[in-house]
């Protein structure tokens, strides 16, 4: 019995992180702070769109931009995005302002899961899709 356990542990360890395609990122996806969440919108025409939304002042800012994924460097880059928290795990002052650079978000798949992970310099934040995009380009 625990050898089988064993077993069927380390086969989902070892077949949980797989590499993620482009295909499947494109969608909407939603991550909680303590103070707030963000959603992040990936399109399939390289734009995205944050949505920052401040929960004690219902403080709402949308910011447009593009982006880039490379299947070689599986990263996410996000140019002149906005960064929302500091690195004490707060809110950035001034996080309306798009950084001057590019943010950098990893997608993960662990099986069935899919997740985008945002490391700041407190802690990783995961984003959960909400929603996929799916290719409609195809004609039958």
């Amino acid at each position: 019995m625990i050898k089988s356990l064993l077993l069927f542990v380390s086969i989902i360890l070892l077949s949980g992180c797989m590499p993620v395609k482009k295909e499947e990122i494109y969608g909407k996806y939603l991550v909680e702070f303590p103070f707030g969440s963000q959603t992040l919108k990936l399109n399939r025409d390289g734009t995205y769109e944050q949505i920052v939304i401040i929960t004690w002042n219902a403080d709402t800012t949308r910011h447009n931009g593009k982006w880039k994924y490379s299947d070689n460097y599986t990263y996410i880059l996000l140019f002149n995005g906005l960064s929302v928290v500091d690195p004490y795990c707060s809110l950035r002052t001034n996080y309306k302002i798009p950084i001057d650079g590019i943010v950098v978000a990893a997608p993960i798949q662990y099986l069935p899961w899919f997740t985008i992970s945002l490391t700041t310099g407190c802690e990783e934040y995961y984003y959960k899709q909400i929603e996929y995009f799916p290719d409609t380009s195809s004609t039958e």
